[in-house]
This record gives C-alpha cells, structure tokens and sequence, in this order.
C-alpha cells in the first residue's frame, strides 16, 4: 500500500462519523424522509447525464420527489377554523 492509499483510507474513515451524523439529521423527520433519502442515493450513485454530474441530478432528483410528495400531503389536511366538539 502507498502513502497515498493509507492517506485516502485514513480520510475516508475519518469522514463516517460526519456521514452517519449528517444522514441521521436528514431522516429524523418523518416525514418527508424520501426525498433526501433519494437525494443520497442519486449522489452516491456517480450518474454522469449529458455531461452533468451526480452532485446536480441528486439535487433535480430531490427537489421533484418533495414537490410530488408534498402536494397530496397538502390536500388532506384538515380545513382551518373552529373544530366542532366532540
């Protein structure tokens, strides 16, 4: 193993705990955990379109899945004003 290697392990490992903290904070939530969830997903996967990066798509991504998800979350709330008693 090179000096380069070790270093980019060493890195690499040193950068988990900040992940592990960073992906829990995202999907504490719940709800509206898919979208970031995705987002993860589509960055870590590397896809490479039309000359774009991962790091762009993941943001595409993430930002169509809440505005899908959000909009029928939105209609069932209930109708704002006084509730009747019970």
């Amino acid at each position: 193993m090179t000096r380069i290697e070790v270093t980019g392990a060493v890195a690499g490992l040193a950068l988990l705990g900040t992940l592990s903290a960073s992906l829990a904070a995202a999907l504490s939530a719940t709800e509206g955990r898919e979208a970031p969830a995705i987002t993860f997903v589509v960055a870590a996967s590397g896809l490479s379109f039309l000359g774009i990066g991962a790091a762009f798509w993941a943001l595409v991504v993430g930002l169509l899945v809440r505005a899908v998800l959000a909009k029928p979350a939105a209609k069932l709330s209930p109708p704002a004003g006084p509730q009747p008693p019970d």
